[in-house]
């Protein structure tokens, strides 16, 4: 589960298999932003989780990833595109988005009240918007947030996603 855990200024750091990407990414707990310490078994199970999303999440966070694509991409031709985009399709369907998306981080600012509850925020990279990357943000199998990357966290309020409008999730 997580690995090379070690302490850093901003809390502990570490790292952990991704499955979805067959690629290992950054663990990052964040304890000087969290009141309460955040427990490495809650860590593990939210890991855990990551390594389990169900089929229907998965297909969710490519189609949201796909409109953040389409939305930052639409408006440019065929030139600025490539300059853009590389070697990569203007036109993308399903899973086909994740070979454009490069994780780098679960993040974590805090422990949620109800220690049920798992919380996923990912850091990510993306092929066709390197400056400002992505981020998603999953609370017990629920897509909050897929955008540019915020570092909101998974454990807002829903109307705080809701209200977002670079959120793809509640916004096209």
């Amino acid at each position: 589960m997580i690995e090379n855990l070690h302490k850093d200024e901003f809390g502990l750091k570490g790292t952990c298999k991704f499955n979805l990407f067959d690629c290992e990414i950054d663990v990052a707990i964040y304890e000087m932003y969290s009141d309460e310490k955040i427990s490495l078994e809650y860590v593990e199970k939210c890991i855990q989780a990551l390594n389990s999303l169900p089929d229907s999440v998965i297909d969710d966070l490519c189609k949201y990833s796909i409109r953040y694509f389409e939305s930052v991409t639409d408006e440019l031709n065929e030139e600025e595109f490539s300059d853009w985009c590389g070697d990569m399709p203007k036109y993308i369907n399903g899973r086909e988005i994740l070979k454009y998306i490069y994780p780098n981080a679960l993040i974590f600012h805090e422990q949620p009240k109800d220690k049920n509850s798992i919380a996923l925020s990912l850091e990510l990279n993306c092929q066709w918007e390197e400056e400002h990357g992505m981020e998603w943000d999953i609370r017990d199998n629920q897509i909050l947030n897929v955008s540019d990357y915020i570092g909101v966290g998974a454990l807002e309020d829903i109307d705080y996603y809701k209200d977002y409008c670079g959120n793809y999730v509640f916004n096209e």
